[in-house]
């Protein structure tokens, strides 16, 4: 009987002592995973747009021109035509949130004669509030130049310096690409009595 004891008693000491040994053993192992690095492709996705380097925008939209002309004395006359607009910026990103363009700008009236349209070029900024954010301001400096086809094979002219202003959101399609939704308006300097000004309502896909 005592011996039945002092085996029963051998017995129940064994399990403590393994269950001990075992997470002596798993312990260090368990550490080692948790400092362990962690690989880039587990990482959770960025959800934001990675703007660096080249940037490219071409878009089309919707545009209506106004003309304001001082006829002296006080009085003066408006005249203004929708159409559609388009749009290419060229240039790169001087950093996560400015990006720097050259700014191609084109416009044709859906009333006008074969010979009407607007060109114009401009320099521009691109600022993004938020590194990686959606929301865009922009401005810029440049040039439009207006034909108007008035009567028979007389065209008539009017170029002028502008400035533009504009805002608008990206919606990302991709780590570099955005679908860009904008607002623009390019004000013309009043030049022998003519204001030209634009507004201009489009979409465009913009790569970065």
């Amino acid at each position: 009987m005592p011996h039945a004891r002092a085996a029963t008693r051998q017995a129940s000491l064994v399990r403590p002592i393994l269950l001990a040994a075992l997470a002596l053993t798993l312990l260090p192992l368990l550490v080692a995973a948790q400092d362990a690095p962690v690989p880039a492709a587990a990482k959770a996705p960025s959800s934001g747009i990675a703007r660096k380097g080249f940037y490219l925008s071409a878009g089309l939209g919707r545009g209506q021109q106004r003309f304001d002309e001082d006829l002296g004395g006080g009085s003066s006359q408006a005249f203004t035509e929708g159409g559609a607009a388009a749009t290419l910026r060229i240039g790169g990103m001087l950093s996560p949130k400015v990006a720097l363009s050259l700014d191609i700008f084109g416009f044709v009236p859906e009333n006008g004669g074969g010979k009407d349209g607007t060109g114009g070029l401009f320099a521009t900024a691109t600022f993004f509030p938020k590194k990686g954010g959606g929301f865009l301001l922009r401005g810029g400096l440049g040039q439009l130049r207006t034909d108007v086809e008035t009567s028979g094979s007389f065209v008539f002219t009017n170029v002028s310096t502008a400035l533009q202003f504009g805002a608008g959101y990206d919606l990302r399609i991709g780590r570099n690409k955005a679908v860009s939704f904008a607002l623009d308006v390019l004000q013309g300097v009043k030049k022998d009595g003519l204001t030209e000004r634009f507004g201009t309502l489009g979409a465009a896909i913009s790569f970065y």
